[in-house]
């Protein structure tokens, strides 16, 4: 829809009832290494809110936090989501 076309250009990622698997796909591309799901029941979750693209490791830790999961950062370019 063009609304989120327009909340993409400025670098907000819109989501609304979305799997968090579809989420951390569409983060992907803004973190320059790997985010692994521990968990599938996880991805599945929904999850709705408005996210910055401009910092997708802090985006990752609010969609996780919002079904009480958590982000580890294992190293600079690793980062593992789990719980929930």
């Amino acid at each position: 829809p063009p609304t989120l076309v327009a909340a993409w250009r400025q670098n907000q990622l819109i989501a609304q009832d979305r799997p968090i698997g579809e989420i951390v796909d569409r983060l992907r591309p803004y973190f320059s290494g790997e985010i692994i799901l521990m968990n599938a029941a996880l991805a599945d979750r929904p999850v709705t809110g408005v996210y910055n693209l401009a910092d997708p490791v802090e985006a990752l830790r609010g969609v996780a936090r919002a079904q009480g999961a958590t982000v580890r950062r294992i190293t600079p370019w690793l980062l593992l989501v789990s719980g929930g």
